[in-house]
């Protein structure tokens, strides 16, 4: 993120005291189109194999979670006495979802990426901006499903709450996906293959 932004950024700390600027020194999640950008670019750089483990570890507690809000967003009726292990899991999101941009970020694949290929560096800026709105919209998330599970809630705050879920995993999903593009765009220039 750019020290502008993430100074403009500011989200309080989670239950367990985890902010995004905390976990900022991490690493990349691999997907099956990163791992090829991995074993490429590690052929120059040294990467420690606990790391790589940790990039994997952090892989399966996203898509794990994403899978939880996506089935709780299912759920019908959606029975208020619910509401308290949905504010959990969206807290635990927030905090995987932090811990996940900083990993990609702190990697170096976006600097990478634009050294590779200059004529990306607006795709790569664009990208780490939406880190921050995504992590904001899920941090206003989880503490909006705190609010209301800790008050009287109304049927009509619990479907905006859902709804907003929703939204927000179709969001994060556009925006790995467009990661991916981006890997694929730096892979063809690093093999040659594009023009």
């Amino acid at each position: 993120m750019h020290s502008s932004i993430r100074s403009q950024h500011v989200c309080a700390k989670s239950r367990n005291g985890i902010s995004h600027s905390d976990v900022h020194a991490k690493v990349t999640r691999v997907n099956p189109i990163a791992e090829e950008h991995i074993r490429i670019h590690s052929q120059s750089t040294s990467i420690n194999a606990a790391f790589l483990h940790e990039i994997k570890v952090d892989d399966m507690r996203l898509k794990r979670l994403l899978a939880h809000l996506k089935t709780f967003g299912k759920i019908r009726p959606f029975g208020l006495n619910r509401l308290p292990s949905l504010a959990k899991l969206l807290g635990d999101f927030r905090d995987q979802l932090a811990f996940h941009f900083t990993l990609e970020e702190a990697y170096g694949f976006f600097d990478d990426a634009i050294e590779e290929a200059p004529q990306i560096s607006r795709k790569v800026t664009l990208l780490k901006y939406q880190h921050v709105q995504l992590f904001d919209r899920a941090c206003s998330l989880a503490a909006k499903a705190e609010e209301i599970a800790g008050e009287s809630p109304c049927l009509r705050a619990v479907a905006r709450l859902r709804r907003d879920i929703r939204a927000l995993l179709a969001r994060l999903q556009e925006h790995e996906r467009a990661e991916n593009r981006l890997i694929m765009d730096v892979l063809n220039v690093d093999l040659g293959v594009g023009d």
